[in-house]
């Protein structure tokens, strides 16, 4: 399961070509619960502005704002904005 797997190896599939797709198509399944994706959500937490500086990142950030709800969209883009 991705979700036992520890920060370093979601990042470092989030910044690979193909990794950054399989993780993705998680947050794009509707199978998978939302419980699921922000516990996902939230091995990336404190990294967000490294996955938006990165080609195949931000594609996955992309794909993460887009499913998770208000709050956590505001999370997301305040950690952003302080890491300017």
């Amino acid at each position: 399961s991705m979700l036992a797997l520890d920060e370093a190896w979601v990042m470092m599939l989030a910044r690979h070509a193909c990794g950054s797709h399989v993780v993705q198509a998680l947050f794009d399944s509707m199978t998978v619960a939302p419980a699921e994706k922000f516990k996902l959500m939230g091995k990336y937490k404190g990294k967000f502005v490294d996955l938006a500086m990165d080609k195949y990142g931000s594609r996955l950030l992309e794909a993460v704002y887009s499913v998770v709800d208000r709050a956590h969209k505001q999370s997301i883009a305040t950690e952003l904005a302080d890491g300017e």
